[in-house]
């Protein structure tokens, strides 16, 4: 555990900035509700039996609504606490689906179909202790579909279970429809099945893309049209069955297929034989070669090769060859990311096809070639010496420091230097570190995307001489001409206060100069968008914190002398510059410190701004749409009055997981211990309590000054003054519940 010290912030440190603004939205998200169907075999008292769920997704919480059907249709049973009950977004390509059904299964369920908007094809699976396993199909579906949908040739693949026996068959072959009329031509892939040969009608149409045959089978057809899965859960015919049909892609190229894909198997054999169900991580390299890989190392920020082996595609047909000589064979789908199974042909040893059903689906590379796996860097400054420095965590898992001016030779002079701040350009693609000099116009050091080397800029507007902020900068991205976030038009702002307490920023224009660099405008914020249109500009007595909105409004909060806080902002088709509100006022917050505030948005565009009274008491004073010009405000000594603890308030950062969850951390006053007051969005309940951290490195005590950061692996970062002994760094793994506390002076590598 860490060591318990009561020890001071040193004065010879500059605060620390992560790289990203520390408004951290939940993972993307579908914007409505999404329209969902499960298919799947589950265990019965001897035999897996098909079950299947036709429900909807909640767009904010999660929750899952609509009904549960059984083996033959029967006995529907709406979703509550003891089926499906959530989905959530663990942020490495997987969802998890929390389940309680009484059985024994693990509660999560893992569902690999993340894609930007929803969810494509996908699988989802569990174990319990014993021989029992669930698996099965998921696709988001269409608010509505003809048969149009189903028109044309698919590959179709199918796994089918006697009812009097437990031993399923996999089956490959085809689908074609006509009108309302299909065939189907399935081979058994792996021995031991007849062939099937029929012909169905369509019999029905359903909402959101259901249709049921003249055998009484149901099909589904997902939103994007590349996959039908089909569930028969009648009994009348001595079997049950799932399936899946899909538009092949012959023309799928090397660059299409290479990725990394989760894949779930359910192997044509028996209970008793193992494993029945299982599931693997690999990645197809662009030349050829394959890699399995530890899919729990890979979920918390680690590439590990099991093994390795090769692989080609010829046709839209994939085969993966293992070391042992295992081929698995699939069929690329058309408009997806998913790999269907084929078949699977055991080790050489053996040589035998097992009759194999399952799916392979692309997840999101969490290492792409030249990233580094945080998403968040950080740059600190040593204010006696001057030295910019930026800190970064590389794909090699490693630490790695730079100190700009010796990198570019800079002839800036050490100790003047006020503030480091770093951020992502979206308009030149470089990472640009901020250095804001005292007296001096602002400085960039931009990092070349394809060499790693930095270079200094010094920013001159194009509208006017420098001007120099001397107050804290705060970085800000905002949509473009466009309107659109996201796009190669977005401008990067840097608001900051002037000498006399002016509120300026530089603005990029969109341009970029001979030399790649971006190209800068001066705005003069207090003069010509406030005191232009007869307002006063507040006289700000602590840092100001700047923030976006989803729509595009631009805000900067900070607390005046009298203890409120004071909100000058612009939105798009705002007329007449920008407004500024006295929010303490209008909420009814109490006198508050001039200490840093923080600020959190969520993605439906709530407002959160977090700070702490003279008695270090945290109060969160909020406003979301509907609310009009009014906001309230909320004392969590009121909200969790048993638990409630102070906060040091120049160190409270928020931390959001992928369900929208938040929790407000920061070291309690004068002591090194983190104490954290979070609230989960899907049951709207408060706690609070302190944070565990365990320190390998006992000369590692984090003080002051906390900032946070989220990785691509999903794993939270806190940064924070240590002192005399420079920076430290807790990180807290995906799914872990204890932060691990270490030097950052002492681990970082220079680079």
């Amino acid at each position: 555990m860490m060591r318990a010290a009561d020890r001071r912030p040193s004065d010879r440190a500059a605060m620390m900035e992560a790289l990203e603004s520390r408004v951290l939205l939940s993972v993307a998200a579908p914007d409505a509700p999404v329209p969902f169907v499960y298919v799947g075999l589950e265990p019965a008292a001897t035999r897996p039996v098909v079950v299947y769920t036709e429900g909807v997704v909640g767009s904010e919480t999660g929750v899952v609504t609509g009904n549960r059907f059984g083996e033959g249709f029967v006995s529907p049973a709406a979703l509550g606490v003891s089926e499906y009950e959530r989905f959530r977004n663990i942020g490495t390509g997987s969802f998890e689906i929390e389940y309680r059904d009484g059985i024994g299964f693990d509660n999560l369920f893992s569902a690999e179909f993340q894609n930007e908007r929803g969810f494509a094809a996908g699988w989802a699976s569990a174990f319990n202790d014993g021989f029992g396993y669930a698996a099965g199909l998921i696709v988001e579906r269409p608010e509505a579909a003809t048969l149009d949908a189903l028109q044309g040739n698919w590959q179709y693949f199918l796994y089918r279970i006697p009812v009097a026996g437990s031993t399923g068959f996999a089956y490959a072959g085809t689908l074609s429809f006509g009108g309302g009329f299909a065939s189907q031509v399935l081979t058994n892939t792996g021995g031991g099945g007849i062939a099937i040969i029929r012909s169905i009608e369509i019999t029905e149409t359903g909402s959101n893309g259901v249709f049921t045959d003249n055998t009484g089978n149901r099909w589904y057809v997902s939103a994007d049209g590349a996959t039908l899965i089909t569930v028969d859960a009648t009994t009348n015919d001595g079997f049950v069955s799932i399936g899946m049909a899909i538009r092949a892609s012959p023309d799928a190229t090397t660059d299409d297929l290479s990725s990394i894909y989760r894949m779930t198997e359910i192997r044509g054999a028996g209970l008793t034989t193992a494993p029945l169900l299982s599931s693997t991580t690999f990645r197809l390299n662009a030349n050829g070669t394959a890699d399995f890989l530890d899919t729990e190392d890979l979920d918390d920020g680690t590439v590990t090769v099991l093994r390795s082996g090769t692989w080609a595609s010829s046709g839209g047909n994939v085969e993966l060859f293992d070391t042992d000589g295992t081929r698995t064979a699939f069929t690329s789908s058309v408009g997806s990311t998913a790999l269907a199974i084929n078949n699977i042909r055991g080790p050489i040893s053996s040589g035998a096809t097992i009759s194999l059903f399952g799916l392979a689906v692309q997840m999101p590379d969490p290492f792409p070639a030249g990233t580094d796996p945080l998403a968040v860097q950080l740059a600190t400054g040593e204010l006696t010496t001057g030295r910019p420095l930026v800190y970064e965590l590389r794909a090699d898992n490693n630490w790695y420091v730079t100190d700009l001016l010796a990198e570019t030779g800079s002839d800036l002079l050490p100790g003047s230097i006020t503030q480091i701040e770093v951020f992502n350009d979206p308009v030149t693609g470089r990472v640009t570190a901020v250095v804001n000099v005292a007296g001096d116009n602002v400085t960039l050091f931009n990092r070349d995307p394809a060499s790693g080397d930095w270079s200094e800029q010094r920013v001159v507007p194009v509208n006017q001489a420098a001007d120099p902020i001397t107050g804290n900068v705060q970085i800000v991205t905002r949509a473009g001409q466009d309107g659109v976030f996201g796009s190669a038009d977005d401008r990067v702002w840097l608001v900051g206060l002037r000498a006399d307490g002016a509120l300026v920023a530089y603005v990029q224009t969109g341009e970029i100069n001979a030399d790649g660099e971006g190209v800068w405008r001066f705005e003069n914020i207090t003069g010509t968008q406030l005191t232009a249109f007869g307002r006063t500009m507040p006289q700000l007595a602590g840092p100001i914190q700047a923030f976006v909105t989803p729509w595009d409004g631009i805000h900067v909060v900070g607390v005046d002398a009298g203890g409120n806080i004071q909100s000058l902002w612009f939105a798009p088709g705002l007329v007449n510059g920008w407004r500024v509100d006295n929010l303490s006022v209008i909420a009814g917050t109490p006198f508050m410190q001039a200490s840093s505030l923080e600020v959190w948005v969520q993605p439906y565009g709530g407002i959160n701004i977090i700070g702490t009274t003279a008695a270090n008491q945290p109060v969160v004073t909020w406003w979301t749409p509907g609310f009009g010009p009014n906001w309230e405000s909320d004392n969590m000594f009121d909200i969790v009055p048993e638990d409630a603890q102070t906060l040091a308030g120049q160190s409270i950062v928020t931390l959001v997981d992928s369900t929208g969850s938040v929790a407000f951390v920061a070291f309690r006053p004068g002591s090194v211990e983190l104490f954290a007051y979070r609230w989960d969005r899907t049951t709207d309940t408060w706690t609070a309590g302190a944070i565990d951290v365990e320190s390998p490195d006992e000369a590692a005590v984090a003080i002051a000054a906390l900032r946070s950061g989220v990785g691509s692996n999903d794993a939270f970062y806190l940064f924070a003054n240590a002192g005399d002994d420079g920076y430290a760094v807790y990180t807290l793994p995906r799914g872990s519940d204890v932060w691990r506390l270490d030097s950052l002076s002492t681990i970082a590598v220079p680079s």
